[in-house]
């Protein structure tokens, strides 16, 4: 339920919220019906669960994104050899 001084608020396809009935966060794949009952709206959403992540999984996303940040150079000559 959405109340007037909410309706630019209304969540759309694709956004992930946290659903507080059943305590997981959520993203929203359709909007089923949306009605008006007095000044208020109601929105129906079909959503899909967000599946949770192991550790090895989120260092992987972390380490593939800093590698797109960053860019590492390789020296043309070894410069530890001591002349």
């Amino acid at each position: 339920m959405y109340q007037p001084h909410e309706f630019r608020e209304v969540s759309e396809v694709g956004e992930f919220i946290y659903d507080e009935s059943t305590g997981i966060w959520v993203q929203i794949d359709a909007i089923l019906n949306v009605r008006f009952e007095d000044k208020n709206m109601y929105v129906k959403y079909e959503f899909a669960p967000v599946v949770e992540w192991s550790n090895k999984e989120m260092q992987t996303a972390v380490v593939k994104q800093r590698r797109k940040c960053m860019k590492l150079l390789k020296p043309k000559t070894n410069n530890l050899v001591n002349d």
